[in-house]
């Protein structure tokens, strides 16, 4: 139990700093590309039909989640004193979180549709 808890304050002092979460995040992207390659990969030296490949279409998604849910982290507003007084103003996201929450979408969208199709797909191409 103590090893979660640790993990979950690293976890949310990543998710402070922009920099490491955007690192961490090409990481999780990174690892879901080679986890799903290695998978297609192992089902075609094996002659499986799809049933390897589902997995890495559900672990495609689900690094699409975790990166979605990374992203949602990330603070949209900051205080600046102006006069005294507290203003919440809006704070521009850099672009490369946007591209890597398109990415992490697309991920997710295809991940979905492997895990649900792709023994379809084996079936129809024998």
């Amino acid at each position: 139990m103590n090893f979660f808890k640790q993990w979950y304050i690293k976890t949310n002092l990543l998710i402070k700093e922009e920099k490491s979460v955007y690192r961490f995040n090409n990481l999780v992207l990174s690892l879901g590309l080679l986890f799903t390659v290695s998978y297609f990969y192992i089902d075609y030296i094996h002659g499986e039909n799809g049933s390897i490949s589902m997995r890495a279409g559900a672990i495609l998604t689900l690094h699409g989640m975790f990166v979605q849910s990374t992203l949602n982290g990330i603070k949209e507003y900051t205080t600046w004193n102006v006069s005294d007084k507290e203003v919440l103003v809006k704070k521009e996201i850099p672009n490369k979180f946007k591209i890597q929450g398109t990415i992490a979408f697309y991920y997710i969208l295809f991940g979905t549709l492997i895990w649900a199709f792709i023994d379809l797909l084996y079936i129809a191409v024998k």
